[in-house]
């Protein structure tokens, strides 16, 4: 990543910005250029923080999961979502005396 006019280094990778007021600048091999970001992220320009649409995150967007698994939060607090099994998404309905009956005690 190129810094112009950096303080902190003394200078930077040279050249002239590319894009206009607003925009995210690059430096691609010494060709500087600017996009803006667009669909689902914003990027606010004073922090660098980016931040997703919200409802951006769709199933097909979402990491694989493993087979025969459910995706909660089985915690006693909020938290990430993970990758229930069987038992676990049982245990986390309260199911476990119907799941005994149902299977015959396995």
């Amino acid at each position: 990543m190129s810094y112009i006019n950096n303080p902190a280094t003394g200078g930077g990778g040279g050249g002239t910005p590319g894009g206009t007021n607003g925009q995210i600048q690059y430096n691609n091999g010494g060709t500087f250029g600017g996009f803006t970001m667009g669909g689902d992220a914003t990027v606010n320009p004073s922090t660098g923080v980016l931040t997703l649409t919200a409802g951006a995150v769709s199933n097909s967007k979402m990491a694989n999961m493993p087979a025969f698994t459910l995706k909660g939060n089985n915690a006693a607090s909020s938290g990430p979502p993970i990758d229930l099994t069987v038992v676990q998404s049982v245990q986390l309905l309260d199911l476990t005396e119907a799941w005994h009956t149902l299977c015959g005690g396995v």
